[in-house]
């Protein structure tokens, strides 16, 4: 972990501590603040690490983790409502077509067994809006983006209809464009999708949590990541 001076800086720690992952490659990060924790995703394993955040950043596995997934998790979210006592985490699972949905048990870093909801073919992206009322997942195998509500008190994901097809520059290049990566305007008002295949940025406006394609636009080639300022 690093810590960010007044202008976003990285701090380097006086003694890093280098954390091995044992059951990596490690594909997806999240953490949650006020619980103090940080989530992995070991795809290769199945597996979904839990550290704790200690003195200096330092990072500690969780003696009841790692966690079972789903299939190849890539990416991981954390609902933003989460507390020091509960909270939700997320993880999408490219290999099954899943996403797995984990109760936290608050500071403790415990997690309870997953409980597995079906979405688009191969889900990578994952992202949660600020409100915690709705999750979409990227799916790089069909083209698509999910959309869920979230349940506040369980966690659970009610699916809002069928998936959306992101945006599509090239399709007689690539019928697939292949979305990634996901991420939600601090507003709440617009959802953005990396599509690498088709190396472009889709946005959709959203309603009620239910995605409609707006514009799609072009970036460089095998765009895999965006970060919204």
């Amino acid at each position: 972990g690093l810590q960010l001076d007044q202008y976003g800086n990285p701090i380097q720690p006086t003694n890093p501590v280098p954390v091995t992952v044992a059951d990596g490659p490690v594909l997806g990060i999240a953490d949650d603040t006020p619980a103090a924790l940080v989530f992995a995703t070991a795809s290769s394993a199945n597996l979904l690490d839990v550290y704790s955040i200690g003195t200096n950043f330092t990072l500690k596995a969780v003696a009841q983790g790692p966690y079972a997934t789903g299939n190849d998790p890539h990416g991981v979210v954390v609902w933003p409502l989460s507390s020091s006592s509960k909270g939700f985490v997320y993880t999408a699972n490219k290999g099954d077509n899943t996403l797995s949905a984990f109760v936290v048990e608050g500071n403790s870093g415990n997690l309870q067994p997953a409980t597995s909801f079906a979405t688009g073919r191969a889900p990578v992206g994952i992202a949660i809006d600020p409100t915690g009322a709705y999750l979409y997942s990227a799916n790089s195998g069909d083209g698509t983006v999910s959309a869920f509500s979230i349940n506040s008190s369980t966690g659970v994901l009610t699916s809002l209809g069928a998936a959306v097809a992101s945006g599509n520059l090239n399709p007689t290049v690539n019928a697939n464009p292949g979305p990634v990566d996901i991420k939600v305007d601090p507003s709440g008002q617009y959802v953005y999708c990396v599509n690498s295949s088709d190396g472009s940025v889709s946005l959709f406006t959203v309603k009620a949590g239910a995605l409609t394609l707006s514009k799609t636009y072009p970036t460089g080639t095998g765009a895999n990541a965006l970060a919204i300022y």
